[in-house]
């Protein structure tokens, strides 16, 4: 009898716990959507063809870029005038890397940055829907133990 009486308790405990959870969650997913959607026309105007910033700090970068390319080449060709073996183009990688991401404005790096946000933002959306889900589940589940637990008690 007592085994019975518990989901009867726990359930009668506080009933709209599920569905105040529910709805918090759905809201979150709704409020999540509605700033990503806010903050596209933001993230255009940075990332975008219109942006002056952006453009200016990817400028600004490929100068930093090209500085490092010019000391590796004299540093490369320092070390095989003295012993006659260049050094290991693997030093050279990531310099290529920043000069191609930041190359025409850093338009590259843009539509990438672009991608990932996007890429992110869907997660969230995911992760909120199935969250929001697995709550409501919960909520049947409860609202089953709290009609079995009544039966029990009537009968």
């Amino acid at each position: 009898m007592m085994v019975v009486l518990i989901p009867f308790i726990v359930a009668s405990i506080n009933p709209n716990s599920g569905e105040s959870a529910a709805k918090i969650t759905s809201d979150g997913a709704l409020a999540a959507e509605s700033i990503a959607a806010a903050m596209d026309q933001l993230w255009q105007d940075v990332l975008g063809n219109s942006g002056g910033l952006y453009a200016a700090i990817a400028n600004l970068g490929v100068l930093f870029a090209i500085g490092t390319l010019l000391i590796w080449a004299v540093q490369w060709a320092k070390t095989l005038l003295e012993d006659g073996t260049g050094s290991s183009f693997s030093e050279i990688i990531w310099p290529l890397v920043v000069v191609v991401l930041l190359a025409n404005d850093g338009g590259l790096l843009a539509t990438c940055t672009l991608q990932v946000r996007g890429i992110i933002n869907q997660a969230n959306q995911t992760v909120l829907q199935s969250t929001s889900s697995s709550v409501r589940l919960e909520e049947a589940y409860r609202q089953i133990v709290q009609e079995i637990g009544a039966e029990d008690a009537c009968c």
